[in-house]
């Protein structure tokens, strides 16, 4: 949840105090501090990574955000889209752009899917199927490119590789999952919006793992989307 819960702020803040510098915990693998430092090589000099129980001195202000006292009961409700919408800009300005000639099915694997939402491979393989004859009906020929996370040796793909990939992409489709964040990278202008056709969790997948929660000994939707966890996610329809 780094792209749409931390990095928004912290480029909101970045840009807006010159001054100012950010302190974020360390995470065990520190694959936060290497995503911050391909992402952000020019305020890098300006985070403070920390580890757990690791006391901070500010020399002068510290600010600290109190979500309870701002009666903010969870995480989403900070995602402003203001916000959103300018972390998408900033990228746009701050990495290169790449030709946009792929369509990208997102496809959720077994080994590193935590809260399931999994199609079998006779489900996918229909999926590509009908995006391919789709896309043969409107005279496209591009290329479709099934993405996991992985490479094709199985070795996870760098956030340069992944940035590249959905930077390059005018379509993106497949179900809500962690890698359905990199549509935060897609391209956009005001005549010209990237497409995203995301599967949602609804009442009639009531019985799939990660499509509930239960309370009361009763099973409750959770229609999670990156339209929302964007706070609209403006760049793309």
């Amino acid at each position: 949840h780094i792209l749409m819960d931390v990095l928004p702020v912290v480029v909101h803040v970045l840009t807006e105090k010159p001054a100012a510098k950010i302190a974020i915990q360390l995470d065990p693998d520190s694959s936060v501090k290497r995503f911050m430092e391909w992402f952000l090589p020019d305020f890098f000099d300006r985070l403070v990574f920390v580890p757990v129980e690791t006391l901070v001195c500010a020399e002068k202000e510290l600010l600290f955000l109190q979500p309870e006292s701002l009666e903010i009961s969870r995480p989403e409700r900070l995602r402003i889209s203001e916000l959103s919408s300018a972390l998408h800009q900033f990228s746009l300005r701050t990495h290169r752009q790449f030709k946009v000639e792929k369509v990208i099915y997102y496809k959720r694997q077994r080994a590193t899917a935590r809260h399931s939402r999994l199609l079998e491979e006779a489900e996918s393989q229909t999926l590509l199927e009908l995006a391919e004859k789709t896309l043969r009906a409107h005279n496209r020929s591009d290329e479709i490119v099934s993405f996991t996370g992985a490479s094709a040796d199985g070795t996870s793909l760098s956030f340069k590789e992944q940035y590249r990939l959905f930077n390059s992409a005018y379509l993106a489709f497949g179900p809500h999952g962690a890698g359905m964040a990199n549509v935060l990278w897609m391209q956009s202008s005001c005549d010209q919006l990237p497409r995203v056709i995301e599967f949602m969790c609804s009442t009639d997948a009531a019985d799939v793992r990660g499509c509930f929660v239960a309370k009361d000994r009763k099973r409750y939707p959770r229609p999670m989307s990156y339209w929302r966890l964007y706070g609209g996610a403006s760049w793309i329809k």
